[in-house]
């Protein structure tokens, strides 16, 4: 079996760029949900992301005697706690998903002890709203006794930052495979280096400029979010 032949068709198929592109998000995701690097932590003097997810027990008021958990954003905390005097900040201890499909926002989150009356909550919150295309993520720890929490650490990224990141590595999977065709069509007749060159400068800048195109759109959206968050008062 020609191998190269086999990566030149596959590496440069559509199916696969749309494959790898998903593939790097993905991966993009899992390692800032893994990584602990370029977050605030709150013992250092850094102040929490308004975003920060923190998750409530309160009544359910559609059935009398149970309760519900729900997610309020940290910015919004006070306010919840006036509207819902009875509320707790201390989850069953285990993992769970609170998911508010109206508001678009949806947080994951892993409860654990950390003494008496006390736990160690982690929440991961996505928020699909706009400016930000693929919405922003905040990633965040805290303690939490039955009416009080203390944030711990946040961070915070834009989902269209993981697009950029699979899209990138797609390009370079794409190019690595017109280097495989391109080897292959030195054989062919008629086919010379110059020509194969020339011909890898043309595609290599319709990738560059598209990269850099969605570049541009990122930091402009981005730019654009932070503003009219910081205008909120939610970072």
């Amino acid at each position: 079996m020609n191998w190269t032949k086999v990566f030149a068709v596959v590496l440069t198929s559509k199916l696969f760029f749309l494959a790898s592109c998903t593939g790097g998000m993905v991966l993009g995701q899992t390692a800032f949900d893994r990584s602990d690097g370029g977050g605030d932590y709150m013992d250092q003097g850094r102040a929490p992301n308004g975003l920060m997810s923190v998750i409530a027990v309160i009544p359910n008021a559609k059935k009398p005697g149970e309760r519900k958990t729900v997610q309020v954003l940290l910015a919004g905390l006070e306010q919840f706690k006036q509207e819902n005097p009875d509320y707790s900040f201390v989850p069953t201890l285990d993992k769970g998903e609170v998911n508010d499909p109206d508001k678009e926002m949806i947080t994951i989150y892993t409860v654990t002890a950390a003494g008496p009356g006390k736990v160690m909550v982690e929440t991961k919150f996505h928020h699909d709203v706009p400016p930000a295309p693929s919405g922003i993520n905040v990633l965040a720890r805290y303690e939490a006794t039955d009416k009080e929490i203390k944030p711990l650490y946040t961070k915070s990224s834009y989902g269209l930052i993981f697009m950029i990141f699979g899209f990138a590595l797609a390009v370079v999977l794409a190019l690595v495979g017109y280097i495989f065709k391109w080897r292959l069509q030195l054989a062919v007749e008629g086919a010379t280096p110059t020509s194969l060159l020339l011909s890898g400068i043309g595609r290599l800048g319709r990738l560059t400029a598209l990269t850099c195109m969605w570049v541009f759109i990122a930091l402009i959206a981005v730019a654009v979010a932070n503003f009219l968050l910081g205008k909120l008062g939610l970072i």
